[in-house]
């Protein structure tokens, strides 16, 4: 019998059918014509763990969900979807962050323009949306938005925001680029990852940074650089 139960199992991993501990697994593409649907029974689906409330959108009529609150209707001042994501973005601001690596990684040409603004209607500078000269578009998961072409007239309220930007900032719209040697101000990473302005040129850290307990010390060469 054992015997048997080996053969068997020979047969099992060879097949072509069977999924073993080595297969990868590939998740869907982005753009398969099969929806993303939730079946929340008890979360009315404002938790992160409701799939389309974590992507940032309302639940729809192929959702199997019980007493759904991710709808249109709730999402307005006061609405329980509104306060959900108010009390998830105080505890954690990069809660949703996973889904916007996703989408900037499938979108390069709008890296920057999908923000999650709660209070600030999208109408100041740390919207990424209105600081870059963008309305908010479809992938946003802002609440009550201003950002709006509807506000972009000589009256509307994303004209008025914009003209007192710059009345306080003039060059508050302009793309800032970053001047390498200028110093760096990293907190966390102890300037040995490539988001550090000066260990990705190749450069230690000079009293221009203002770094935290910087490791980033020793000389290196432009041609040293080390993928971390």
């Amino acid at each position: 019998r054992m015997e048997i139960d080996r053969n068997v199992q020979k047969k099992l991993l060879t097949s072509k059918h069977v999924i073993t501990p080595s297969t990868r697994v590939h998740r869907l593409p982005h753009n398969s014509s099969k929806p993303k649907n939730c079946n929340c029974p008890r979360s009315k689906c404002i938790k992160l763990y409701c799939e389309c409330f974590q992507a940032g959108k309302f639940c729809s009529a192929e959702c199997c969900c019980k007493k759904c609150k991710n709808t249109e209707k709730d999402n307005g001042p006061g609405g329980d979807r509104t306060r959900a994501i108010q009390n998830i973005m105080s505890r954690n601001p990069y809660a949703f962050q996973k889904e916007k690596q996703l989408f900037e990684k499938l979108n390069p040409d709008l890296v920057g323009v999908n923000c999650r603004c709660v209070k600030s209607q999208c109408l100041k500078l740390y919207c990424d949306c209105f600081q870059s000269g963008k309305i908010c578009g479809e992938h946003c998961m802002c609440v009550d938005c201003l950002n709006t072409e509807k506000e972009s007239g000589e009256d509307g309220k994303r004209t008025i925001a914009r003209s007192l930007c710059l009345l306080r900032k003039p060059h508050a719209f302009k793309k800032k680029v970053k001047v390498v040697g200028s110093g760096c101000s990293c907190k966390n990473s102890r300037c040995l990852k490539k988001y550090c302005a000066c260990f990705d040129a190749g450069l230690s850290c000079s009293s221009k940074c203002s770094c935290y307990k910087c490791e980033n010390v020793a000389p290196r060469k432009m041609k040293e650089k080390v993928s971390i």
